[in-house]
């Protein structure tokens, strides 16, 4: 059997009645001096639609054509789907594992960048002035 609600009584309504007509107003006529957005009436005026075209029965030779791309030339069985779907879990495991792997190791290797390295990786004036010349 359903509960059984008891009724709200909302006290002191009556004397916010007043007060809210009058804001609900001043509201009413701010939005009417704000420019209309694009209304889309009459969207469909220009269609017209043969009632006779509706009723336009379909060939049974069409629906028959169409092959489903589930079936598979050869059985498989339970097991072996089974096997596959771990094989692939499995899969994604070693993936994850590898990558965080990677990323260890990315951290172990301490990046030294020094004066040289910057030096060496900018281009020398020689190769500046024959870029621009």
């Amino acid at each position: 059997m359903g509960k059984v609600k008891t009724k709200r009584f909302k006290y002191h309504r009556a004397a916010n009645r007043a007060a809210e007509k009058s804001q609900k107003e001043s509201q009413d006529a701010a939005m009417d001096d704000e420019p209309q957005p694009y209304q889309l009436t009459g969207l469909f005026d220009d269609v017209i639609i043969d009632p006779a075209k509706l009723s336009v029965k379909l060939d049974l030779n069409d629906n028959i054509s169409v092959v489903s791309s589930k079936l598979d030339a050869r059985h498989v069985p339970k097991k072996e789907k089974r096997r596959m779907r771990h094989d692939a879990f499995l899969k994604k495991l070693e993936t994850v594992k590898a990558t965080r792997k990677a990323q260890k190791r990315r951290k172990k290797v301490a990046t030294s960048l020094n004066m040289g390295l910057l030096a060496d990786a900018l281009p020398t004036l020689d190769r500046m002035s024959l870029k621009s010349g």
